[in-house]
């Protein structure tokens, strides 16, 4: 674990694959480390969708194994990536796609916002810094 730490920090590593662990609706924790889904906007857990959200992206991982390509970058101590199911489903893609999410364009450049639902952005909190 000590040298997969160093490997992330000195931005030598630059894919985390295995179990995850669901933080939020748009974090999870794969080998130990927070990735946070770039480009995605999910409502905070104590906001209205949030808990929705989160077990939204439990249910997509469903136990099984992630792969995450991270950026390089970080926010708030974790690391940015975009992560794919086993079935190599991008879970940003389908949090959106199933109304769990919004599209974080300042983050995404509007990867994501073609998925969005007619009501989702009625119906879920956008962040200002999208």
């Amino acid at each position: 674990m000590v040298l997969k730490t160093l490997c992330v920090m000195l931005k030598l590593c630059t894919t985390l694959s295995g179990p995850a662990m669901v933080s939020d609706g748009d974090t999870l924790i794969v080998e130990g480390f927070s990735v946070r889904l770039e480009g995605l906007d999910a409502e905070e857990l104590n906001e209205p969708h949030g808990l929705m959200a989160k077990r939204g992206l439990l249910m997509m991982i469903a136990g099984q194994p992630i792969t995450c390509k991270l950026t390089g970058l970080k926010t708030y101590e974790r690391n940015i990536g975009t992560c794919y199911s086993h079935t190599g489903i991008d879970l940003a893609q389908d949090m959106v796609r199933f109304g769990y999410a919004l599209d974080c364009a300042r983050y995404s450049n509007g990867k994501y916002r073609g998925y969005e639902s007619q009501d989702a952005r009625r119906n879920l909190i956008q962040k200002p810094y999208c």
